[in-house]
């Protein structure tokens, strides 16, 4: 008996509570500037810091010496990256993913996917 008045007291104090976190998460959800949402833009740099402190900026003259795998890396990124995302693209949403996207979007799916 003890269970079930204790579950008859909790459940409408837990539904309460859930609308007051829900209330609370979309104020939050809302802070934007720039249509740039705050709270993901401080998440997203959260994952970054730590990429970004471990950069030895000591070693950063001796970058160089290593000419060849930078300048296949540049190469990769900037001209292999972007055609072959373009293809794919064209591919599977030019083609295989048609009928279920709308006609109007096409392009920016195609976009989004090259970027």
């Amino acid at each position: 008996m003890r269970n079930r008045i204790s579950a008859f007291i909790n459940l409408p104090i837990a539904s309460i509570d859930r609308l007051a976190l829900k209330a609370k998460l979309q104020a939050i959800g809302a802070v934007e500037y720039a249509n740039v949402n705050i709270p993901m833009a401080a998440l997203i740099w959260l994952m970054i810091i730590p990429m970004l402190v471990r950069i030895d900026f000591a070693s950063l003259g001796k970058v160089g010496a290593y000419w060849r795998g930078i300048g296949v890396t540049l190469f990769v990124n900037w001209a292999v990256k972007p055609f072959s995302m373009a293809l794919l693209g064209w591919l599977f949403i030019g083609y295989l993913f048609r009928p279920w996207l709308p006609a109007d979007q096409i392009d920016s799916y195609i976009a989004g996917l090259i970027i």
